[in-house]
């Protein structure tokens, strides 16, 4: 059976203790919520995704990169918990991630970025309202 690159993300972060809980968390901590419900609302999902995402640890790095390119957060600490400044300091932990592994990361974060860029945030037809 292949493993797709975002299994392996998921597998690489779990390796080091980042679960989708802990980098949902943080992303609550920068926009000040409480609740999952407001959680849900950010992200314009149903709070039974935000669980499901929690259970399944199934990190959502298209809608946490597009909150922190719209907010102008640190992509790196919610998904991390360590600012951009230490993980390029962390040789470590770069080291991890094989070349190709990064390769893709990158590809996949740069295409979401490009969706956000194109289409807006949230998306059209979202109940927030239209971009």
């Amino acid at each position: 059976m292949r493993v797709g690159h975002r299994d392996r993300y998921q597998r690489v972060l779990s390796e080091h203790g980042v679960t989708a809980g802990a980098v949902l968390n943080r992303v609550m901590r920068e926009a000040g919520l409480t609740k999952d419900s407001e959680l849900a609302e950010l992200f314009g999902v149903s709070n039974p995704t935000i669980t499901t995402w929690r259970k399944r640890n199934r990190i959502p790095f298209e809608e946490v990169l597009a909150i922190c390119f719209e907010r102008k957060w640190d992509f790196i600490y919610c998904l991390l918990g360590r600012s951009s400044f230490e993980v390029a300091n962390n040789i470590e932990l770069n080291r991890k991630l094989s070349e190709e592994e990064m390769a893709k990361a990158q590809e996949t974060f740069a295409r979401a970025a490009r969706m956000i860029e194109r289409y807006g945030w949230p998306p059209k037809g979202d109940k927030q309202g239209d971009n």
